[in-house]
């Protein structure tokens, strides 16, 4: 993929950026159903559906040419569907437009290994300013489109600096991660001047034990959780589910939504499982296809509720 050599010339306003709580208004009775669909979606296809909510990238491809325009993102709206857009904030990604080639041999202190996982992202110190820097340039493109919202991605990138490398203790990791999701919302509103700005973080349930003060669940929407009840076509370890489902029901608790990704589709009876426990616990559903490459906008006719 192409990529684009970032320009370190801005300084962001607002260096030092308040993390005071914020007040959001329920989103439960809005949003019953959603879409995840981060690689190539269509927008044509999610305006077939009735979908409430539609997390995608802003690109079709993660690059700059295949961008989605910010009409494209009205016409959500105008279906009255909450377009968020997918914005990974715990590791770098070659095939964005803020790669620079000269990285791979002489990289910033802030970049770090490359997830054997993943090939092309790569860990990153998301407490420097380097990084954060590019993330809230990153942000700007975000929100020129008119997306109304994001999903962040890789909040368990403290899990990695605190216990796989050792570099830090997770005291600072989790508060650093905090402070940066706190950071994004208000920086977004500062932008926006919208202060319902939606954020969900994905996965990393546990951080709330660091959120001493509040101010992580103050700040977010809700959560984006995957693979809760099935993993590799077979149910989860039920002591592992009940452990993660502790955490949920605390968010729910503070008015949180849990939006819930299962890679199951098509197997129905799985799928039919699946939205019958997510929805008994006040969760919301969405069967993503097996192989895991959200690519593609699935909808099951005879679950999936009406905006009627």
């Amino acid at each position: 993929m192409r990529k684009q050599t970032v320009l370190f010339l801005l300084l962001i306003p607002l260096i030092l950026i308040s993390c005071n709580s914020t007040t959001f208004t329920t989103v439960q009775a809005t949003i019953k159903d959603f879409v995840y669909a981060i690689n190539g979606a269509e927008i044509s296809d999610i305006l077939n559906t009735t979908f409430d909510l539609a997390i995608i990238d802003y690109s079709r491809d993660g690059t700059e040419d295949e961008k989605y325009t910010s009409a494209q993102i009205q016409s959500l709206k105008n279906n009255d569907t909450i377009p968020i857009a997918y914005f990974s904030i715990g590791e770098a990604e070659d095939y964005r437009y803020y790669w620079q080639d000269s990285w791979n041999s002489n990289p910033p202190s802030w970049l770090g290994e490359e997830n054997p996982d993943w090939e092309g992202n790569y860990k990153v110190r998301y407490w420097q300013w380097g990084w954060k820097t590019i993330m809230f340039d990153y942000l700007d493109k975000i929100l020129a489109l008119g997306f109304e919202g994001v999903m962040l991605d890789i909040i368990d990138a403290y899990y990695y600096w605190s216990e796989e490398e050792g570099e830090v203790s997770t005291q600072f990791a989790a508060t650093e991660m905090i402070d940066f999701v706190c950071e994004i919302y208000t920086y977004a509103v500062s932008k926006t001047g919208n202060s319902h700005f939606k954020v969900f973080p994905q996965n990393a349930v546990e951080i709330l034990d660091y959120d001493t003060t509040g101010k992580y669940l103050s700040h977010i929407t809700g959560l984006s959780i995957e693979s809760l009840f099935y993993e590799d076509d077979k149910q989860t370890n039920s002591q592992d589910r009940g452990y993660r489902l502790e955490y949920l029901e605390r968010y729910k608790d503070a008015g949180k939504l849990i939006l819930v990704t299962d890679y199951i589709y098509p197997d129905m009876t799985q799928i039919n499982d699946f939205y019958s426990k997510t929805k008994a616990l006040g969760f919301i559903p969405y069967a993503a296809d097996r192989s895991t490459a959200l690519d593609s906008v699935i909808t099951i006719p005879n679950l999936q509720p009406s905006k009627n």
